[in-house]
């Protein structure tokens, strides 16, 4: 079936790629399901040729030019897409399922009694890191109150490297190797390197939660289960536990 869609897809875009150069066959394989998104509006009545068109040049501009996380800021392809920024390409970043969903909606909720709700966001933040890719989408980011001012300013719903890390990200571990990994692994180093005081593993399929502290430029890590309640250095009046955080 995939198959059979993407030679549907790639017929419908032949001639506006034709039009454009190789560049443009190259920024369809690395951007696929946004082409996909605008041809199905575009076969809805929601977008014309030219629309298309724009979007793609868009596209193989950035994937030739976006270098910098301020390129980064700066490029809009005119969709809601969420993308990191790995080695000059731009990588889309899926949806989350609906069970991260609603345990990110919980601690969301949490969080929001503690701190007020203007200093939680949920997984539209982008934050720079070291490394690669240049930025991540924590499920749950919390603030510090100079940031509210700052993040007006920038215009962006994002933390460059020169804006102080935010206090806690959060992220809630979705099934398979690669997903734990990435959490477990990946972004602990990249948060770490990024400064960031506190990062909650959130594993509904191990039902724990991890909390990472920094101590003397390091995490330290605490490990909680079941009916814990989870100890956060940063908000010590934190009420849950590993159970009600994991069944909302």
């Amino acid at each position: 079936t995939t198959g059979y869609a993407n030679v549907i897809l790639l017929t419908l875009l032949f001639p506006i790629l034709t039009d454009m150069g190789a560049a443009a066959f190259r920024t369809l394989h690395h951007n696929s399901s946004s082409i996909h998104t605008l041809i199905m509006q575009r076969r809805t009545g929601f977008a014309n040729r030219d629309d298309v068109a724009e979007a793609i040049a868009q596209m193989t501009q950035a994937k030739l030019k976006l270098v910098t996380f301020a390129d980064y800021l700066a490029f809009d392809n005119g969709l809601d897409s969420r993308y990191e920024l790995t080695y000059g390409d731009l990588i889309e970043v899926p949806p989350e399922s609906d069970e991260n969903v609603l345990i990110s909606r919980a601690i969301d909720r949490v969080l929001s009694e503690l701190v007020g709700f203007r200093r939680v966001r949920t997984h539209q933040l982008a934050i720079e890191l070291p490394g690669q890719p240049k930025n991540r989408f924590p499920d749950l980011t919390v603030l510090r109150p100079e940031h509210l001012d700052q993040l007006q300013s920038l215009g962006k719903s994002a933390i460059t490297l020169d804006i102080a890390p935010p206090l806690l990200v959060v992220e809630v571990v979705s099934p398979g190797a690669d997903n734990r990994r990435c959490d477990y692994l990946d972004k602990r180093n990249q948060y770490e390197w990024r400064g960031i005081p506190e990062y909650w593993i959130v594993d509904p399929q191990e039902r724990c939660v991890t909390v990472l502290a920094m101590v003397d430029g390091r995490y330290t890590e605490s490990i909680f289960t079941a009916d814990e309640v989870v100890v956060s250095p940063t908000f010590s009046s934190w009420p849950l536990t590993v159970a009600e955080m994991l069944m909302p």
